[in-house]
């Protein structure tokens, strides 16, 4: 049986993005291929969850900047030790920004096994220019100094999307690249479709972070003039700074009666505010098949979300794509509004069949497991 190592900062469904995407690999990939998982930090759900998939910990710094970057005096000791013991024959590092991914590709490099890297969007251009040229440039700095000359050595390079694909290209354009996309675990996910709550809301759900695009929304929902529906905003603050700047955005415009902010939402409460509500809205700027739309469809609620999400095929089923921008979000929540029950609940059934027929782990899972064989057969050694 094929072993592949699973590295990344964070694994649990909790802990969002990137460290679910992979409990998903793990739990599906678990069943055909041998998985071993290595990351800092882990949410209880990873244990009780997955406890036949072997979790640990890497070694911690003591100083605030080893902690940031995912360094310790010994990490590179430490995946060589765990290459030795565990030999896969494959090594999936997830995300490029640490000490870990690059302590993690030298160390494969060494045991000579084939290496395949998930920037997760972690590269996307609006990431990276969000906060100025000064900001863009010195992160271009650090990462062609520190990161950048790591990655170039590893085999094949992962991507989430179409758009995610032309510019991981473009950085690096001689690494051959596979295109998987995110997926859900359907069978997850009630199977009976749900009426919607008589007291309409808009539901947003996700990190309070800039790229989401938190704040178009709000200007958005404010130029939605009927009064009798509501938005709900739930997910973790990012940034305190940006939260207290959507709160006050929220009351400069007269939207407190409206906008409730609820927090984290998990299990079951989350699961009732996506079944419950009229339509999921997920404006970002920049993300790679945001879950939540996939989850909030397969809830039978259909979603509007942004071009940027790389659901180019979003509109054939999911719900409503459009650009990010505060004209075109608005017209697309006024038409989710004016949907008779009858349209709302057809276009929740069209977005669950459109997610398990795409978008479930039935599908993009078995994808997984061939690219696994295929990179641990193809015996490409790249690290000249």
């Amino acid at each position: 049986m094929i072993k592949v190592l699973l590295v990344s900062e964070s694994y649990g469904a909790s802990l969002f993005g990137v460290a679910k995407v992979i409990c998903d690999i793990n739990k599906y990939c678990s069943r055909k291929v041998k998985v071993k998982v290595l990351a800092t930090r882990k949410d209880d759900s990873a244990v009780s969850h997955y406890s036949e998939i072997p979790i640990y910990s890497i070694g911690k710094s003591r100083n605030s900047f080893g902690r940031l970057m995912r360094w310790h005096h010994g990490i590179g000791n430490y995946f060589t030790r765990e290459i030795r013991e565990f030999g896969p024959h494959v090594t999936h590092v997830h995300g490029v920004f640490t000490f870990i991914q690059a302590a993690a590709i030298r160390a494969s490099i060494k045991g000579n096994i084939p290496i395949i890297i998930s920037s997760h969007g972690m590269l996307e251009p609006w990431l990276w220019r969000q906060k100025g040229e000064i900001y863009y440039w010195a992160k271009r700095i650090l990462w062609n100094i520190l990161y950048k000359p790591a990655i170039k050595k590893v085999n094949f390079i992962h991507a989430i999307t179409d758009q995610e694909a032309r510019n991981l290209a473009k950085e690096f354009p001689n690494i051959p690249q596979i295109k998987i996309p995110n997926a859900i675990e359907i069978s997850e996910y009630s199977a009976i479709q749900e009426e919607p709550e008589k007291e309409r809301y808009l539901f947003f759900i996700g990190r309070l972070h800039p790229k989401k695009g938190v704040d178009l929304l709000i200007s958005a929902f404010a130029k939605v003039r009927e009064e009798n529906i509501r938005m709900i905003i739930a997910g973790p603050d990012f940034d305190a700074d940006y939260t207290a700047k959507l709160k006050a955005q929220v009351e400069s415009l007269g939207l407190s009666e409206r906008v409730s902010f609820v927090g984290s939402v998990h299990g079951e409460k989350k699961s009732e505010l996506l079944e419950k509500a009229w339509c999921t809205v997920i404006p970002s700027y920049s993300d790679v098949v945001a879950l939540v739309n996939l989850e909030s469809a397969a809830s039978f609620t259909p979603t509007i979300t942004t071009t940027m999400t790389g659901l180019s095929d979003w509109q054939e089923g999911g719900g409503l794509l459009v650009e990010p921008e505060l004209e075109a979000l608005t017209d697309a929540m006024i038409t989710a509004c004016e949907w008779s029950l009858d349209e709302r609940m057809q276009m929740g059934k069209r977005a669950r069949a459109f997610v398990e027929q795409r978008y479930s782990w039935d599908v993009i899972g078995e994808q997984w497991v061939e690219a696994y064989k295929m990179i641990a057969a193809s015996g490409k050694k790249r690290h000249g």
